[in-house]
């Protein structure tokens, strides 16, 4: 059977998060703008879906693909 709602959107969310730091090289502050949210609410998601923005530096995570590829 097909995830419930909100988990199919916590792993969209998660995936927008991680394509918006892979983008931005890391840049957490460059990925906020990105997103639009608020810099406390960026910081809970970090840690609620175990994202650390430090691996997005330097290259990080380059094999998918950017945002701007998905569209």
């Amino acid at each position: 059977p097909a995830a419930a709602l909100p988990e199919r959107v916590g792993h969209y969310e998660a995936q927008l998060i991680r394509d918006a730091l892979r983008d931005y090289g890391g840049d957490v502050r460059a990925a906020i703008d990105a997103l639009g949210v608020p810099r406390k609410t960026f910081y809970d998601k970090l840690k609620r879906y175990g994202i650390a923005a430090s691996e997005f530096r330097n290259g990080g995570d380059a094999d998918t693909q950017p945002i701007s590829e998905k569209r």
